[in-house]
């Protein structure tokens, strides 16, 4: 049964974004999980969360959302005869339609992606380049198109289903393994792609259409995370023996500006999705190597 539960913000810090912006960081943790489980995925231009957690009665994994403006958590998120403790929810609309994935059988490799409008679940059977139905689904848009990377052994590829059917394809070309992240209201779409196991970048494309490649200067691995309706993107990147660290990438003019992450974040700073208004969720590691889920807001100067 899903749980309405109120509770508080929890402000860690306060960090420089940009020469013009300063962000606060707030982390938070559903009640009940297990301790730096709670991995917020998006955010929504309603201040709704969605993202997943591991419970501490169980150690299944589940969905849930978190309303910023009622500060109220709803959890577990499980998708129906789906595997117990085996669903992530990875995004959510201005609708409040929530998407994810989930494991349907204990045991076997393969997920499915999924929908969750105010109870009422949808599978998504997107076919990938072998016509198998191992997918994830990443993002969704207010329009209900959405996005993610399915499987083929190994192999990812990125999907979007947009204007009623699905395109799969690989971003760039060249790349050995790709997914698609997230897709805004003008249908961008963001995502990321690899060309060795440990070596990888980002692109922006269409709906379906392969774009370009996106590489943070100096970085050897970049990944783009999020998008919202003004072009504005989100990511995080690696440089070599450095820590991750979060950017934004504006898709018109090619520009990144770094985000300064909160003290605590001694090992990194991953981001997720992010709203309209630059708010923005995601996860960061501190010095004993625990992820800590946040959104992020802008502070006034």
């Amino acid at each position: 049964m899903k749980k309405l539960v109120a509770v508080a913000f929890v402000v860690l810090t306060a960090a420089a974004a940009s020469a013009a912006t300063r962000y606060q960081f707030v982390t938070i943790t559903v009640p009940g999980s297990v301790p730096y489980s709670t991995i917020p995925m998006g955010i929504n231009n309603e201040y709704m969360i969605a993202g997943y957690y591991q419970d501490s009665a169980t150690f299944g994994w589940h969905g849930f959302t978190y309303n910023l403006k009622k500060r109220t958590w709803v959890y577990p998120i499980d998708y129906p005869g789906g595997a117990p403790g085996s669903t992530w929810a990875t995004s959510i609309n201005d609708s409040s339609v929530v998407g994810g994935f989930y494991f349907p059988v204990a045991g076997l490799p393969y997920t499915l992606s999924f929908t969750d409008s105010a109870g009422v679940f949808s599978q998504l059977d997107v076919p990938c380049a072998d016509g198998g139905l191992n997918n994830r689904l990443a993002g969704i848009n207010n329009t209900g198109f959405t996005v993610g990377n399915c499987f083929v052994s190994s192999q990812s590829y990125s999907w979007v289903w947009a204007l009623g059917n699905p395109a799969v394809f690989n971003c760039p070309a060249t790349a050995l393994t790709s997914g698609a992240a997230a897709i805004n209201n003008n249908g961008q779409v963001v995502g990321w792609y690899t060309t060795s196991p440990t070596q990888g970048g980002a692109y922006v494309a269409g709906y379906g259409n392969c774009g370009y490649a996106v590489n943070y200067p100096g970085a050897i691995d970049t990944e783009l995370t999020g998008v919202n309706d003004s072009g504005e993107a989100i990511g995080w990147a690696a440089a070599a023996n450095a820590v991750d660290h979060g950017f934004f990438y504006t898709i018109s003019s090619g520009k990144f500006a770094k985000i300064a992450p909160p003290a605590a974040a001694v090992n990194g700073l991953v981001t997720a999705g992010m709203n309209n208004s630059n708010w923005f969720v995601g996860w960061y590691i501190d010095n004993n190597y625990n992820n800590n889920g946040y959104f992020a807001r802008p502070v006034t100067q």
